[in-house]
């Protein structure tokens, strides 16, 4: 019997390496785990290509006393985006400078001109300057000015500035900021967001997110706000 083992133990490991051939064996092909990428080819179209679109195709058509009408036909389904009175797309009238508080671009550090200019930005466009302002100016003078920088560098032009707000209105809603609500509400009314646009932002963000219920963190922030004219 124990000359028997060592030709048994042979035979078990032969057979074990021709079941191992054979999983891997495919129809001509490696396994799959070194398979080459196949070269994809192209079949020429005798079919005539489409224009390019032009600047004239793709220009909005602005209303002078009501919203504003943007059709793009840059894709194969043309479509048109309204947007509210007020909100001009970037190739309209590009409202950059509103972002703007006057950083000096030439150094990192926060100079004391750049943040007298930050905080008159914050009082005349949101007649308030937010704590974290002094908090940073003192202790991290350095974030205080790059998130600025950054903050101004998000738009160029292609969209409504009144995007801002919208989406920062939404992410506030979302995660519940109370503050940082407060705060950009107050940003998209001095840049002309109507009260029925800033609360439909609110509750579709908390609808689809978090829940109505979750509003509850909102309770005498906006009051003085939405009082405002603008309604």
């Amino acid at each position: 019997m124990d000359r028997l083992r060592p030709n048994a133990r042979a035979l078990a490991l032969g057979s074990l390496m021709i079941l191992a051939l054979a999983g891997c064996r495919t129809t001509g092909q490696k396994p799959d785990y070194v398979q080459p990428t196949p070269t994809p080819t192209t079949t020429p179209s005798t079919a005539p290509s489409a224009p390019a679109a032009t600047s004239a195709s793709v220009a909005p058509s602005p209303s002078p006393s009501g919203p504003t009408a943007y059709t793009s036909t840059s894709f194969d389904q043309p479509f048109t985006i309204t947007l509210p009175e007020g909100w001009q797309i970037g190739d309209q009238a590009p409202d950059m400078a509103a972002f703007y508080c006057g950083l000096d671009p030439t150094t990192k550090e926060l100079t004391p001109a750049d943040k007298q200019n930050l905080e008159d930005w914050y009082d005349r466009t949101l007649g308030w300057v937010p704590p974290r302002v002094e908090f940073l100016a003192k202790h991290d003078p350095r974030s205080l000015k790059a998130t600025r920088a950054r903050w101004e560098g998000c738009f160029r032009g292609a969209l409504p500035k009144q995007m801002m707000p919208y989406l920062s209105i939404r992410h506030n809603t979302v995660i519940g900021n109370r503050d940082g609500l407060r705060e950009a509400v107050l940003l998209g009314k001095a840049w002309g967001m109507t009260n029925p646009y800033i609360v439909n932002t609110i509750v579709q963000g908390a609808y689809y997110f978090t829940g109505l219920e979750h509003l509850d963190f909102i309770d005498g922030a906006l009051d003085d706000v939405l009082d405002k004219s603008g309604a």
